[in-house]
């Protein structure tokens, strides 16, 4: 039986461990979506309200901070609503990477089975679990939604592992997967956001705290099917790595 797809895995057992989003994130969302959806242009605005300007990248900064930065330690906003952050999005990738629509290049993601939907379900019966379709959308729930891809193969792997997060315990008795998709539709670029900040040192807006990890792009698929499954060669004893490219259909 299929389950409904959120904006992450959302398997209702998952959601009885998933954490609560603060109900101030909700109001400072849609205050946020307002503010840059007023907005033609940065740099006229800088220009003609340097003072507004450097208030609003000041709020927007620590906001997301708390909402997206810090997602992996269970704070920010939850799984369930998480794709409520794409109207922000899109208007940042708007502002900051002049309305880029789409990567010329492969993104991959990193991530790990889920345990509460099966941690080794590819591993089990492969091949012949590639062609099974509970775990066909298994795969294709941890690639839906709303979510971080990379830049480059290495920094999905590191993910993977648990050596991005500082969190290889995670990673033990668990397959992991490394997904790949070709020239996607972007939500936002955030190289272009943090260049930006980089190159804002002379507006009033103190040190910014990290929003997002370097070569991160963001992906909104609605609709990903697996179109292939390849198994990487492994030492004895390390956990068993699959490639899956995805398209969103």
């Amino acid at each position: 039986m299929r389950y409904n797809k959120y904006a992450m895995p959302v398997h209702p057992k998952v959601l009885e461990k998933d954490f609560k989003t603060d109900q101030a994130t909700f109001f400072n969302l849609s205050v946020l979506t307002k503010k840059l959806k007023e907005i033609d242009d940065l740099d006229d605005l800088e220009r003609e309200n340097k003072n507004y300007l450097e208030l609003l990248l000041k709020s927007l900064n620590k906001f997301l901070y708390k909402t997206w930065f810090e997602i992996n330690l269970r704070k920010g906003i939850n799984l369930k609503n998480r794709e409520m952050l794409v109207p922000l999005f899109k208007q940042m990738n708007r502002l900051f990477a002049y309305g880029e629509e789409f990567y010329p290049d492969y993104l991959y993601r990193g991530v790990r089975l889920s345990r509460v939907l099966g941690p080794t379900a590819l591993s089990d019966n492969y091949p012949d679990s590639i062609n099974d379709p509970e775990v066909l959308e298994h795969l294709e729930s941890l690639a839906y939604g709303l979510r971080s891809w990379t830049k480059y193969q290495y920094d999905a792997e590191r993910w993977a592992k648990g050596i991005a997060d500082e969190d290889t315990k995670s990673a033990k008795g668990r397959d992991l997967v490394i997904f790949e998709i070709l020239s996607p539709t972007i939500v936002l670029d955030t190289d272009e956001v943090i260049s930006y900040y980089k190159s804002s040192s002379h507006l009033d807006i103190g040190k910014p705290q990290p929003m997002f990890d370097d070569e991160e792009v963001i992906l909104y698929l609605k609709n990903p099917k697996v179109v292939e499954v390849s198994k990487e060669k492994s030492r004895p004893g390390e956990p068993s790595i699959y490639h899956v490219v995805v398209e969103d259909r």
